[in-house]
């Protein structure tokens, strides 16, 4: 199945769309809600594929989608040249990259590729949604914000560290029952739909009352 399929906007807010989500899934709350919130994406066959793994033009995509709910989130312009070599134009996910990069959120890499269609790692995860959380938070209100609790598998000085430690300040990612975060396998669909939705409420919860 092309990835681009995977990115079929899911025409039903509910998990129940999913023919391989139980109901009683530890995931299937937090696929509904991304579903309802217009950031998660469906498979045209109905299913979710919650144990594959995310890849990265994927997550630029689904990412641009959450900014796009935050209400102080202005969309930046601009014409600056994407650093990636491996980045074409008229990719399903180019406008998304470019986006992503002009927020600081995704940045240059010393090989210059993005790779795109490789799975994101956990700990690539944590850097970019953390870079995320800081431009719908603002650097000032994060950075007072981390916590000193990282996973025991996860060095202090490792360079996804402060990014993991923003994360569990805030509650997008908890701690494990083993203590380790795993960082270098790839992020599951199903792992993103849990953190996403929690990101998600953070962000309706920014928005002015009513």
């Amino acid at each position: 199945m092309p990835l681009v399929c995977l990115l079929l906007l899911c025409t039903l807010a509910s998990a129940g769309t999913f023919s391989d989500v139980p109901a009683d899934h530890w995931a299937a709350a937090s696929i509904e809600a991304l579903c309802a919130g217009d950031v998660l994406q469906g498979n045209p066959d109905g299913l979710y594929r919650g144990q594959d793994a995310m890849v990265r033009n994927e997550y630029a995509v689904l990412a641009c989608r959450l900014l796009a709910q935050a209400p102080n989130y202005t969309k930046p312009e601009g014409t600056a040249e994407l650093p990636f070599s491996d980045v074409r134009d008229g990719h399903w996910a180019t406008a998304a990259i470019a986006e992503l990069y002009r927020a600081n959120v995704v940045q240059g890499t010393p090989d210059g590729l993005f790779k795109g269609d490789q799975p994101l790692g956990r700990y690539d995860f944590a850097a970019l949604t953390a870079r995320l959380l800081e431009v719908v938070l603002g650097p000032e209100a994060t950075q007072a914000e981390r916590t000193d609790k990282p996973f025991a598998d996860v060095p202090a000085d490792h360079w996804a560290a402060p990014g993991l430690r923003l994360l569990l300040a805030h509650r997008i990612l908890q701690g494990t029952p083993d203590e380790q975060f795993q960082g270098e396998k790839p992020l599951a669909r199903y792992d993103f739909a849990v953190a996403g939705a929690r990101l998600l409420k953070l962000i309706y919860a920014t928005r002015p009352a009513e």
